[in-house]
């Protein structure tokens, strides 16, 4: 896993609780979850150990959107 695959998995706009929650959500009966549910578990172990590197990379992103609406406007 890497902060791409993750960010792909989870998205770019997510609180650490949130991650938190979802780990542990789709830690309760894993063996039930779909191969896109085993992706975001394994994003969100990934992310809650690499939170900083989460964090600015999910800026950079948000940073770069915010960058080119307003090159638009």
């Amino acid at each position: 896993m890497d902060m791409k695959k993750a960010i792909e998995a989870l998205g770019s706009n997510r609180a650490r609780y949130e991650v938190q929650n979802m780990a542990l959500a789709l830690m309760f009966g894993s063996y039930l979850n779909t191969q896109a549910e085993r992706d975001r578990l394994e994003a969100s172990n990934y992310v809650l150990r690499h939170w900083t590197a989460y964090s600015k990379a999910c800026n950079d992103i948000r940073d770069k959107r915010h960058a080119r609406e307003m090159g638009r406007a």
